[in-house]
């Protein structure tokens, strides 16, 4: 485990590497919180926590990867927060939980991926709230929750598996009511573009980088 607030504020720190086979499962709260210099990290397969305010405002971190087999549960709240020069992330298909302002504000972010496979079932409020440049977004059958505002100032259109909005999601997880494709029977990726199949018959087409626009087939 890397003890709370290990490395806060460690303005210097630019690299960090884990040896192979690392035994490491958790990455607490606080632990890199403010390392501006950071600019990429992989995580550990192993590891199945990133605490709350782990990585808060690494204003430099532009590239996460993890391990192949990754066994990641929980993304705590504001983990990830602001993280400006951030334009990728791909979800391990093992999280269940994304905490509250998890991904505030990275108005780079332009890919979160989620895999039809994914166990996530928990969103917190403001999740992806402000992240202007992120385009799509696929929400699995076993997202059985979602706080108040996820995508609120995003411009993004949802592609979500339920047939409707399930009960167990706040009211005012859409107050902006961008788009939402319900029922979304395939979700998957091909080189810059991702496509979504609605129902039996309608294709979607969704490009993937900042200037892209989602057309209908």
């Amino acid at each position: 485990s890397i003890p709370f607030n290990t490395f806060k504020n460690a303005i210097y720190l630019s690299s960090i590497t884990f040896e192979e086979n690392s035994q490491l499962s958790n990455i607490n709260e606080g632990s890199f919180y403010g390392t501006n210099s950071l600019i990429s990290i992989r995580i550990p397969s192993g590891v199945t926590n990133i605490g709350d305010y782990a990585f808060y405002g690494n204003s430099s971190l532009s590239s996460i990867v993890f391990e192949d087999g990754s066994e990641l549960l929980n993304i705590g709240s504001y983990a990830f927060y602001e993280l400006t020069s951030l334009m990728s992330f791909y979800l391990p298909s093992s999280v269940k939980n994304i905490g509250s302002f998890a991904f505030y504000h990275n108005m780079r972010l332009n890919i979160f991926s989620i895999e039809e496979s994914s166990e996530l079932n928990s969103i917190g409020s403001y999740a992806f709230y402000g992240n202007s440049s992120l385009v799509s977004i696929y929400l699995p059958i076993s997202v059985s929750y979602i706080g108040a505002e996820v995508f609120s100032y995003a411009n993004i259109t949802i592609y979500a598996e339920a047939t409707e909005q399930p009960i167990g999601w706040n009211n005012q997880w859409n107050p902006l009511n961008r788009p939402v494709y319900w029922q979304v029977g395939t979700y998957s990726e091909y080189n810059d573009f991702s496509y979504a199949v609605i129902g039996n018959s309608e294709v979607v087409i969704i490009g993937r980088s900042v200037n892209s626009s989602s057309n209908n087939l």
